[in-house]
């Protein structure tokens, strides 16, 4: 029921997710039913980045489930938990270690053929390698499944939330086109089936900043936001919000925008469910304090995104925050830091193959 809901209703998936951990730890212990307590836990550690929960409970869930695992020599669930907490490094701002536990899951799971546990899982690799500045060692992995048919068969049930996500590392790889071609398709799909897709219409918005066609950005955004009050929560809130202050400032409407950003930066904050998004929210409040002309809180925004980039190894951000930074005026930024800056986005660039 929790699968199920995932991609209808967050706030349902979360109830189930913690009923199913209940109910089986309340069972009669046997062999039988340790596959679904590993995979309970598993699921208790990917709510996580959805609702609060506390880090001592994660840090038992994982450590109960992997001793459960070896026990029982349940490779499936080890692989499994190990994604689950590598979602959770990455929440917490670790992306390098999140990228690690997610190859050594792909790794077991292919080693066991365990083909079907990295299609279930494509979209937290895709994320953790997308985050972490490393696109295409990211699609290769979960090519590595199914010899990337994912990405070649029409867009259905089993891949249009990845293909959701591939959409904008497409256009992070400067193939903004077909990335555009592609989300569409997505999000067409998602209207027929009554998908949530909140977060795939905040990249509607992102899209429109690589491309600077702004007239559908404002539209897309409202429906994010909308769609993440009614089914989402915390989390896909401040996606969708971040993507409805960028629209408003592509409207020129600067004020407003800035005031929403604002009011979204606690999510962000450490510690917030949308930590991992820190880097993103502040070169976001970098851009439309830019449009609007208020250079220095823009160069203070940017180098925040800069340091929280640099900090959680979230080097797609740490390039966003740059960029921010070099669209500043020539006035508002001393020459040596632009030039530094431009240094950096090279490499950066080159190690993400973006």
């Amino acid at each position: 029921a929790a699968r199920w809901a995932a991609t209808r209703d967050t706030r349902v998936s979360i109830e189930q997710q913690q009923l199913a951990l209940r109910h089986l730890d309340l069972a009669p212990a046997g062999p039988e039913l340790q596959g679904l307590r590993i995979a309970a836990r598993a699921g208790l550690i990917r709510i996580a980045l959805f609702t609060p929960v506390p880090e001592a409970e994660v840090e038992r869930a994982y450590a109960e489930g992997r001793q459960m695992a070896a026990a029982s020599r349940n490779l499936a669930g080890t692989a499994e938990l190990l994604i689950s907490y590598g979602n959770e490094q990455l929440h917490r701002g670790h992306a390098d270690a999140a990228i690690a536990l997610h190859a050594e899951a792909v790794r077991l799971c292919l080693a066991e053929g365990e083909l079907e546990l990295v299609q279930r899982f494509r979209l937290a690799i895709l994320l953790s390698h997308f985050s972490a500045g490393r696109l295409r060692e990211g699609i290769a992995l979960v090519d590595a499944a199914d010899a990337g048919r994912w990405r070649q068969e029409a867009i259905g049930e089993d891949n249009f939330v990845s293909r959701g996500f591939h959409a904008l590392m497409l256009a992070w790889m400067g193939q903004l086109p077909q990335a555009q071609r592609q989300l569409q398709a997505v999000l067409d799909y998602a209207s027929r089936e009554a998908r949530n897709a909140s977060w795939m219409h905040a990249f509607k918005v992102d899209l429109a900043w690589f491309s600077g066609d702004y007239r559908e950005a404002l539209g897309h955004a409202e429906l994010a936001v909308d769609r993440a009050q009614a089914t989402g929560g915390p989390y896909f809130q401040a996606i969708a919000g971040r993507a409805l202050g960028l629209a408003l400032s592509f409207q020129g409407q600067h004020q407003q925008a800035m005031a929403l950003l604002e009011n979204l930066r606690p999510i962000t904050a450490p510690g917030g469910l949308a930590h991992q998004f820190e880097a993103n929210h502040c070169a976001a409040l970098a851009l439309v304090h830019r449009r609007a002309g208020f250079f220095e809180s823009a160069r203070e925004y940017a180098e925040r995104g800069i340091a929280s980039a640099q900090g959680s190894q979230s080097r797609i951000w740490e390039i966003y925050a740059w960029l921010m930074l070099l669209e500043l005026p020539q006035e508002a930024l001393a020459a040596e830091r632009a030039a530094e800056g431009l240094a950096r986005i090279a490499v950066l660039i080159d190690e993400a193959g973006a």
